[in-house]
């Protein structure tokens, strides 16, 4: 089924069955051509909005027992939480991607931004999933001292190997990883590197274009 769809999430994710997802995993466009201050709505909480339609159909298609990991930025926190409200998404908990060589990080009131949350949801009505070959256990923050080493161009590109496990640790190999914002394909990519099967989606046609190249599929819209 690995494929890249340009679409709106929402309403690409519609047309799937429910309970039909293995796991969700992505990285919301919460950053893009934002400008940092203290104005009104300086989140661009309008051009984030859709993430709210987008987690009621991520609760509808993911399978029961199973999970949803989510990049998320600290200031937009609660907006995240707001799209879980009502869904069968239950908060587990948060893991953290430290950026050691984060030379232009944000700077809030003395410290720098260096660390992206990852939170975790389980849909609820079955047991908790567990991998038949569970992976190595590491700290719940991920450490990344270097730059990616294969990137896409991507601007908020994040570390392979960091996804790798999240994934391993949430899906055997064969099933099924969507990706609802998938930008230029780096969840998708670390997905299909251990036989993960997987579905994009994205807007942006320019970087639906860029993650069909970096997953290194044909153009099939």
């Amino acid at each position: 089924m690995s494929k890249i769809i340009h679409g709106e999430s929402y309403s690409e994710l519609e047309k799937l069955p429910d309970n039909s997802v293995d796991m969700v995993f992505t990285d919301p466009p919460y950053k893009i051509n934002q400008d940092y201050g203290t104005t009104v709505d300086a989140d661009r909480l309008v051009s984030v909005a859709s993430i709210i339609n987008t987690m009621r159909q991520v609760s509808r298609v993911l399978k029961p027992g199973r999970f949803a990991a989510v990049f998320y930025d600290n200031r937009i926190l609660p907006l995240m939480m707001e799209a879980v409200r009502g869904t069968e998404l239950i908060y587990q908990r948060q893991l953290f991607l430290y950026r050691q060589n984060s030379v232009h990080a944000f700077c809030w009131h003395g410290w720098m931004n260096c660390t992206d949350p990852i939170l975790l949801f389980l849909k609820g009505g079955a047991k908790k999933f567990y991998p038949a070959n569970k992976p190595n256990v590491k700290h719940d923050t991920y450490t990344r001292n270097k730059m990616n080493e294969v990137a896409s161009g991507h601007p908020a590109q994040k570390p392979q190997e960091v996804i790798e496990h999240i994934i391993q640790w949430c899906t055997d190999e064969g099933e099924l990883v969507v990706d609802p914002y998938c930008g230029g394909g780096s969840i998708l990519r670390s997905a299909a590197s251990i036989n993960r099967e997987y579905l994009g989606i994205e807007i942006n046609r320019k970087w639906a274009d860029v993650a069909l190249q970096f997953v290194n599929l044909p153009n099939t819209y």
